[in-house]
Parts: structure tokens; sequence; C-alpha cells
């Protein structure tokens, strides 16, 4: 399987795993539950949302390349460098979140956000 290929089937396997999030929290919101657990599953779908937009951003980018490498067209240097860094970016912040889940303090918010912040 090309890398083209294995990006657009992660892109759905990251849709179908937030529509699987979003629809068990719905179902768990019409429930009962204290400050604590409703906060707790509105992380999780923050999460999966974004997990679902950085999907879709790796695919329209890896489009971008693929019509760019149809039509015989490289992408400067400087411009993959400048990829790595973002998605070296996002490689380092959904780490933060693998090891800190599901405690997402002040601390680690504010980690991540200089995380973004170095990335600009």
């Amino acid at each position: 399987m090309g890398s083209f290929q294995r990006v657009q089937q992660l892109q759905e396997y990251a849709h179908y795993l937030d529509d699987q999030i979003a629809d068990a929290i719905l179902e768990m919101s019409s429930r009962d539950l204290d400050r604590g657990d409703a906060a707790y599953y509105a992380v999780l779908l923050r999460i999966s949302s974004h997990g679902r937009v950085l999907a879709d951003e790796a695919g329209d980018f890896s489009d971008i390349l693929l019509q760019n490498q149809e039509r015989g067209l490289k992408l400067p240097p400087d411009s993959v460098l400048i990829q790595k860094d973002i998605l070296s970016s996002c490689e380092r912040n959904v780490g933060i979140l693998r090891d800190a889940f599901p405690d997402i303090s002040d601390t680690i918010d504010a980690s991540m956000r200089s995380v973004d912040e170095t990335a600009c």
C-alpha cells in the first residue's frame, strides 16, 4: 500500500473513531453525570474532534503532495522543513496528551500551547 493510500485509510479510520466516540458520549450525556464525569467526557470529545481535524489536514496535505507529484512538481526544501516542523509539533502534542490523559491540567495545557507557539 502506498503512502498516500495509507494516509487516506488512516483518515477514514479517524473519522470512524470520532463518530463512535461522539455517539457513545451522546448516549452517556443522557445519564445523570456528576460534574467531574461530564468534564471527562467533554475532554474525550474534544480530543476526538481534534484528531479528526488533524486527520483531515493530513489528508488534504497528502492530496496536495499527490497532485504535485502527478504534475512533476516538487516542494522547495524550505517548504518541506516547515511541514516537518508542523507535523513534529503535532506529534509532540499527541505524546503529551497520551502521557497525561485523562488528567489534562492547566500545566499540560500550557505545555501544549508552548509547543504550538514554538512551531509558528
